[in-house]
């Protein structure tokens, strides 16, 4: 994609919200159906009001794309999305904005004449996945919003990609995709557009002596909005096409006043104009509604404190008089030929398109002729059309008669055929075919593995050295760190001859600063037999690009395949171990193809892996891993870890997630194995559970779990 163009891409929030922002300047428009959008609490479009938004959209040359950009489960994929998207890829629909690899694929197959957009929710931070996605047949990439110039830049010069990037409105502190705070905590979760917003609550943050140490307020997890007014053409250079402004939970007036102000920014800069922003419009971005002010240090730098609001994060705005554009007509020309015994012909024109119709043969006037005033007062009549003549020539024989009926019905004809041409995308869908995919899939086959297989992950050299006393433990995944002794990338003698495999783990999100550290490691002669898990697309290619084949690839849980199109088409490209979505019930789970994935039976649910630091915002930055603990307003303490050295955030529920004591109910689920996972527990915490999971399932002892825990989502799941 040139860096020559710009798009503006509005959030709209119902059919006239579409409609105003169209009229207020926008290049292309973003919103939500009545099923698998991200704001399933917005006031979205029924079937009717997205056709009629995309008409009315297309018909101005500006783009619509649908936002399908939520996790699937197999029901919904088989009995309900081809017939959701069938009629609006009829109609022309641009995009779909897509979350949930399945989703993806099954698209691509189905409808393969629309463009799909890799959702922010897909978490692309770096290079490497943005490749992938491109690969599978992505035509934009949408980036985490967390990136800097700089790393936009390296994408869009080493991919080529068609990127898009949020310029204004509200953030998430969380990456976007890696956010389950909402769903554990409440049962609502983002990955199914149903956000409760627990980032905007109150929390005290604790340290490990109990001491609070938040000075400036609680509201720690609340970030200003974005606003990079001032940096559009930083952002065009960088290789941004398309601007994304947030926003469609917000009313008409926002949208549209957000528009308008970037449109005129926009213009400006495409027309080679100085660039500069007038206080009127700054001051009017200000009014129609800020949290505590605005941010652009994403663009700039890694994080900062000064993007957190601290206090109320509510979002304010002021008076303002904004002046919304009624719908703006299209200007177009006409040219009507009216010559004895000849047919009537019209002919109009917009831009490049032109249509020509006619009408019966003009008669001889045998009284009072038609005059030019006559026909000029009735074409001039387009009503309740998206058109308004600028100029109409009219031929006319002196001696002509046309009935005032026939003009009006030729007006009629040729404005609905010069809209039609307009709007003249029309495309036909592949069959559907339920038996393209396993939907039917029930697991009823006994895991003849309980009594052996078992992979547990940890997190520091306390931890691991308890694992290695277990013999039932098969597989240990680690972070690089412990793959190594003192300073040097060394396999750790020990944890090499205990007969267990070996799975190195990435980091959660890998940017740019990851790489060098990673190069160091993936550059030693590891041995063949270990492997590498992964928690992003990023992490999937950057794998890829250094030589380790797909077999070597394990998927965490963070890799969601919540339905059985997104394993087989995982499976497709040579993937071949997961572990199962901790958001699945148990009976969704039994109709899930389960015979090549772990499930988690224990475990610390990651909530939020955030680029802000909670322990920089309210301590200081000292570039070593710590813990702290955030406090909500029923006193429960939420570990927050951070990690230095890749540079990111992670909140910790604040009891563990366990099923062991599910024991073997478990038996026919069908998975091939069984996973645990350390995070913040100690040596003797550890040895404590593992001896706990003995019991339960090598001794078939019934026992109380010894710790506080929650079951998750494994009785209740998400609607």
């Amino acid at each position: 994609m040139s860096k020559n163009g710009l798009e503006l891409l509005a959030p709209a929030g119902n059919l006239n919200i579409l409609k105003s922002v169209v009229n207020a300047g926008a290049d292309a428009v973003y919103f939500g159906g009545d099923m698998f959008g991200a704001r399933a609490f917005a006031n979205n479009f029924s079937e009717a009001e997205v056709l009629e938004g995309i008409h009315f959209a297309h018909v101005r040359g500006v783009k619509c794309n649908l936002t399908v950009n939520t996790l699937l489960k197999n029901r919904e994929i088989e009995q309900k999305l081809y017939s959701y998207i069938k009629p609006y890829y009829e109609a022309g629909l641009d995009a779909v904005i897509v979350q949930d690899f399945g989703v993806f694929n099954f698209l691509k197959y189905y409808f393969p004449e629309m463009e799909l957009h890799a959702s922010t929710q897909m978490t692309i931070a770096n290079t490497y996945g943005a490749k992938f996605l491109l690969e599978q047949g992505a035509s934009r990439i949408v980036l985490a919003r967390e990136l800097s110039l700089d790393e936009i830049n390296r994408i869009y010069e080493e991919t080529g990609a068609e990127i898009e990037s949020f310029v204004h409105g509200a953030l998430c502190v969380s990456y976007s995709g890696q956010c389950l705070m909402s769903s554990v905590l409440g049962g609502r979760s983002g990955n199914r557009g149903r956000c409760a917003q627990p980032c905007r609550l109150p929390y005290e943050v604790i340290d490990n002596n109990g001491n609070r140490v938040n000075k400036k307020g609680d509201y720690v997890l609340s970030l200003k909005d974005f606003n990079n007014i001032d940096n559009l053409k930083a952002m065009h250079e960088a290789g941004v096409y398309s601007l994304k402004i947030e926003g469609r939970m917000k009313s008409m007036e926002y949208a549209s006043g957000v528009v308008s102000v970037y449109k005129r920014s926009i213009d400006k800069l495409l027309l080679g104009e100085e660039y500069s922003v007038s206080e009127n419009d700054n001051k009017l971005l200000f009014d129609l509604g800020n949290r505590c002010g605005f941010t652009d240090l994403y663009l700039k730098a890694h994080n900062g404190k000064e993007m957190v609001t601290f206090v109320d994060p509510a979002h304010k705005k002021a008076e303002v008089n904004l002046n919304l554009k009624d719908e703006q007509k299209l200007f177009i020309s006409g040219r009507l030929d009216a010559h004895v015994l000849e047919p009537l012909r019209l002919t109009i024109k917009y831009l490049d398109n032109e249509v020509s119709v006619s009408s019966d043969m003009v008669e001889v006037a045998l009284n009072r002729a038609t005059t030019a005033s006559d026909i000029e007062e009735k074409l001039r009549k387009t009503g309740a059309t998206s058109f308004e003549f600028k100029t109409l020539d009219i031929n006319l024989d002196n001696n002509a008669f046309i009935p005032l009926k026939t003009l009006n019905e030729l007006r009629r004809n040729a404005l609905e055929e010069l809209e039609n041409s307009l709007d003249s995308v029309r495309r036909t869908a592949i069959d559907f075919d339920s038996r393209k995919y396993n939907f039917s899939v029930r697991n009823t086959n006994i895991n003849t593995s309980l009594n052996g297989f078992l992979s547990v992950s940890v997190e520091s050299k306390e931890q691991l050295k308890e694992v290695l006393g277990f013999d039932f433990v098969d597989e240990i995944i680690i972070p690089v760190s412990l793959a190594k002794c003192s300073s040097k990338y060394v396999f750790n003698s020990e944890l090499m001859t205990s007969g267990k495999k070996i799975i190195v783990k990435l980091p959660e999100i890998l940017r740019k600063r990851s790489e060098d550290y990673l190069d160091e490691f993936i550059g030693l002669n590891i041995p063949e037999d270990i492997c590498f898990e992964v928690s992003s697309f990023d992490g999937i290619n950057y794998l890829i690009s250094r030589g380790i084949s797909a077999e070597r690839i394990k998927f965490s849980h963070r890799m969601y395949t919540y339905n059985n199109v997104s394993l087989d088409a995982y499976r497709s490209l040579g993937f071949n171990s997961f572990v199962a979505p901790v958001e699945l019930n148990e009976k969704e789970l039994k109709h899930r193809d389960n015979r090549d994935s772990r499930l988690l039976i224990y475990g610390r649910l990651p909530l939020m892996t955030m680029a802000n630091c909670v322990h920089s915002d309210t301590v200081f930055c000292d570039k070593k891993k710590s813990e702290l603990y955030l406090k909500d307003r029923y006193g429960k303490l939420f570990p927050v870890i951070n990690h230095c050295e890749d540079c990111f955030n992670i909140i910790y529920n604040s009891c563990c997630f366990q099923i062991i004591t599910e024991g073997r109910n478990l038996d026919n689920l069908g998975f091939l194995g069984y996973r645990m996972e350390f995070t913040i527990e100690n040596g003797s915490e550890t040895k404590r559970i593992l001896e706990f999971y003995k019991e339960i399932f090598i001794n078939g002892v019934e026992k109380d779990f010894p710790y506080e825990y929650t079951k998750g989502h494994f009785h209740r799941g998400v609607e």
